[in-house]
């Protein structure tokens, strides 16, 4: 007999701590947004991985490369990819969501796959022509699946890992974790986005009924033209 844990929802507060970045190239505010994750406890036999592998894992890449390279993401012209978990605090690949151009409707669409519905309706992206007329695109390009380099995300969120966790700033954070990898492509070149998660050293995670609440802390994180990395901080 053994503990599990059912994920009800994710509430992300939009209360940013701010701390000076200072191993950036330019002096920034980092936000980290301040978020709440309650789990169901309930009593199972046994345990195992509801969502498979890893997604900072050869494995992991390996299954979001397959389901990129099949109907209907296979031959699309994409705005932007994500690659994600099922929510903050969780390591193991869950599916992705993706936003295409599609020449038969002539329009923007998105459209999901994860491990649970599988794929999803593709629906019109709406925010894609508010975007064009502001004109919040014109450095942005289309790419395709096979501009992807999958063999090099994971080394590339570890150093981002090693990176932020490696602050001054963040030494009282624990627990570091990618939960989303996020690709666009601007001004010709691929440029990759990851979202990491943190818990703050001896906060723990409480009860609440039958629920257990933990607190989270989140960033998102790239690297620049140059190679170094930096923050997100729009």
């Amino acid at each position: 007999i053994a503990n599990s844990f059912v994920y009800l929802q994710i509430i992300t507060i939009f209360a940013p701590l701010l701390v000076t970045n200072k191993n950036c190239n330019t002096m920034k505010k980092l936000s980290i947004l301040v978020g709440t994750i309650a789990a169901l406890v309930m009593t199972s036999c046994g345990g195992s991985s509801l969502f498979g592998d890893d997604l900072i894992s050869k494995e992991g890449m390996d299954k979001a490369k397959e389901v990129l390279s099949k109907e209907p993401f296979a031959d699309k012209e994409f705005n932007w990819i994500e690659l994600k978990t099922k929510e903050a605090l969780n390591s193991k690949f869950d599916g992705v969501l993706t936003s295409y151009y599609d020449p038969a409707v002539q329009k923007d669409m998105v459209q999901t796959y994860d491990k649970t519905s599988k794929l999803g309706d593709p629906k019109a992206d709406q925010s894609a022509a508010i975007r064009a007329k502001a004109g919040l695109d014109k450095d942005k390009d289309r790419f395709k699946v096979s501009d992807i380099p999958f063999d090099k995300l994971v080394s590339e969120a570890q150093e981002a890992i090693k990176f932020f966790s490696g602050l001054e700033e963040t030494a009282e954070y624990e627990g570091f974790n990618v939960n989303e990898i996020e690709l666009i492509k601007e001004n010709g070149k691929l440029k990759t986005t990851f979202k990491i998660d943190m818990t703050k050293k001896g906060e723990g995670s409480y009860r609440r009924g039958r629920e257990r609440i933990t607190n989270y802390y989140e960033v998102r994180i790239f690297r620049g033209e140059n190679g170094e990395w930096d923050l997100v901080t729009d």
